[in-house]
Parts: structure tokens; C-alpha cells; sequence
């Protein structure tokens, strides 16, 4: 992914009449602007929100990494042994699906997913719908099952590696891998759980999670590994791994974002975020950027920019709609999907 080092169109989405509200990566301006076009599609599948989880702090810290013990039976290959199947049955396209312009700038999907994710063309979706991993069109066609007949647990974490060779994700034993997009060669490489949040390193030998009960957690996967508790104050809930390789950047239960070299146990206070909705945060293609969501009140969220080098925040667009479960930038930062609960939405960025 090359660097973006450009001013970014910004879009509204918003009930009342909408704001644009303008950018740059070393200032900020408002204009006035016409609310962009939107295609709606529709599918069957059922609705339910997402959960939020605001907390408010301000502390700030510079946090040193100790580790403890944890068990793990390391990976395991074969077919895939994480509970019964929880459908037999395959999801289908939406009959609507042909009716969506995916050049639209918005582009509005009533199917609930979850954990959205674009893949390295930035043109398709990896999400959970219905207990399976699909990949998606923008649109919401189906186009490929990676994984089904698998229980997921919590599993709406998951992440491709580089080139989109294999995707890694959480099932209700752990951490699991298969090839992609066919979805074969099926490895339980850890079992640790309900785990709620996901990032392993660029050369897939290092993975950082969160378990559900408050604990988070790095282990080496190559050679495979014990568990090792990541052990700083407060405990971090969402890690990301920069484009570059060399970063990682976690959101805490306090919502201050810190990052940190990858192999260093020495985390640097960034930004705190106003009530982080599920405290997602994602890196910008330069890795100098740091993207999140912060909560205006009133379901109000801007997304916002943080560049760890400068230490400038850029507000990019408003989402004022509810719930927001989870968002991502695409890969050449051309669009973001904003999940919300029983629909998602993708904007042109």
C-alpha cells in the first residue's frame, strides 16, 4: 500500500441535513456541501445491534510489557474441530444485489455483518453474516464461502494476510487459520477461548488479542507458543498492526490509543478517544496515521485521523446513525465500511 499523502474527500451521512466537513493533513476547513449519492440494497438476513461500550479517562502513561503463563496445546491441523456445524445451508445473493452501483458514494446494504474487512483490490469484503465468513462484493453478492459448518463463537475478528493468502480468525476454541479464498488447509493454531479482538503481525509469526473477561494477550505462533499476558494498565481491548509491519497500535478500556515498535515491550501514550464506540483503530496506508471513531453524544461520531509524528487530529466525516459496531479502510484508503448493526454502509473516502 503506498503512502496517502493527499487531502481527503470527506462525506456526510446524517438524518438531518448534511455537513461535509473538509480536511488536510496539516489543517482543518469546513465547507458546505450536497449529501452524496447512495444506493440501497437489500438481503434476508436477520438484525440484531451490535454492543457499545463507552468509558471516559484522560490519563495518559508510557506502560512497560511483563509477561505470565498461560496454557495452550499449540496448533492443530486438519478439519476443523470447533463445535457442530452451525449451518448446512450456503448464503445467497441478494436478488436487489444487481440493482447497487458500486461507484456510488455511498453505497447503503441492509444485511447485518460483522468484523468487516476489505481485501487488498479494496473492491470486495471479508464479514461474518449467518455463523460464516463471506466474502462480499460492495453490493453484498456473495462471492465466496471461506468458512462454514464452524462454530465462530464470538468470531466477527479476523484478518487477511499480506497478498490475501490466508485469513486468520477467531473461533469459539481460539485462533484459527485457512488458505484463502477456498478456505482449505484449516490449522487451530490457538486455544484460548472467546476471543473478541484480533491482530497478528505482518509475518504471521506474532498475534495480539483480547479474551472475552478482561484480559489481553500476545503468543508467538511460529515456532507456536505459549500465551503471554499483555500485561499493561488499563487493559488494551483493540489491537492494529501498521501497514509498514513495524507498529502496534492498541485502544484501552480507558479509550487512549498508545502504539508501540513491534518487538518492544514500551508503549507511547497517543490520543484519547471521546467514548470510543467498541474501540476500533485502524492505521492509515503512511503507518503515521492512526484512524478511530469518537463518540459526539447524541449517537454523533466523527472519524478522525491522529498522526502519531505530528501530533495533529483531522476530523474526515460525521456518522450520525446508530449503532456503529465496527468500521475499516480499504487498503488504497478509497473507501470505509462503517458497520451498523442490522445494515453497513460504504463510503468514498
Amino acid at each position: 500500500m503506498s503512502p496517502l499523502n493527499r487531502c481527503l474527500p470527506c462525506f456526510l451521512l446524517l438524518i438531518t441535513p448534511s455537513l461535509t466537513q473538509g480536511c488536510s493533513d496539516n489543517a482543518e476547513s469546513t465547507t458546505e456541501s450536497t449529501a452524496p449519492t447512495t444506493t440501497e440494497v437489500t438481503t434476508d438476513a436477520p438484525s440484531t445491534g451490535p454492543e457499545t461500550d463507552p468509558t471516559t479517562t484522560d490519563e495518559s502513561m508510557t506502560d512497560e510489557l511483563t509477561t505470565d503463563g498461560a496454557t495452550t496445546d499449540g496448533p492443530t491441523t486438519g478439519e476443523p474441530t470447533t463445535g457442530e456445524p452451525t449451518t448446512d445451508d450456503p448464503i445467497t445473493t441478494s436478488d436487489t444485489a444487481a440493482d447497487c452501483d458500486p461507484e456510488a458514494d455511498v453505497i447503503a446494504v441492509d444485511l447485518n455483518i460483522g468484523g468487516p474487512i476489505f481485501t487488498d483490490n479494496s473492491e470486495s469484503l471479508v464479514a461474518v453474516v449467518e455463523e460464516q465468513i463471506l466474502e462480499l462484493s460492495l453490493c453484498g453478492e456473495v462471492l465466496n464461502t471461506i468458512v462454514s459448518g464452524v462454530d465462530l463463537g464470538h468470531g466477527e475478528a479476523h484478518q487477511l494476510t499480506p497478498g490475501n493468502t490466508r485469513l486468520f480468525f477467531t473461533n469459539s476454541n481460539g485462533i484459527a487459520r485457512v488458505s484463502f479464498p477456498s478456505g482449505d488447509n484449516f490449522e487451530q493454531l490457538v486455544e484460548d477461548g472467546a476471543i473478541y479482538e484480533l491482530a497478528v503481525t505482518l509475518d504471521e509469526t506474532e498475534a495480539f488479542y483480547y479474551v472475552n473477561g478482561g484480559d489481553a494477550f500476545h503468543v508467538t505462533l511460529e515456532p507456536p507458543g505459549q500465551p503471554q499476558l499483555f500485561d499493561v494498565d488499563p487493559t488494551p481491548r483493540t489491537f492494529a498492526i501498521s501497514p509498514d509491519g513495524t507498529k502496534l497500535a492498541y485502544m484501552d478500556n480507558s479509550d487512549d490509543i498508545y502504539t508501540r515498535e513491534i518487538g518492544s515491550n514500551v508503549s507511547v501514550f497517543q490520543v484519547h478517544v471521546a467514548n470510543g464506540p467498541r474501540r476500533v483503530v485502524q492505521w492509515m496506508p503512511d503507518s503515521e496515521r492512526i484512524m478511530y471513531l469518537e463518540d459526539l453524544g447524541q449517537f454523533t461520531h466523527y472519524l478522525r485521523t491522529y498522526n502519531i509524528n505530528t501530533m495533529e487530529t483531522v476530523d474526515h466525516f460525521l456518522v450520525d446513525e446508530f449503532p456503529i459496531g465496527s468500521f475499516a479502510l480499504s487498503p488504497d484508503a478509497s473507501r470505509v465500511v462503517v458497520d451498523l448493526g442490522p445494515t453497513y454502509k460504504v463510503f468514498k473516502f
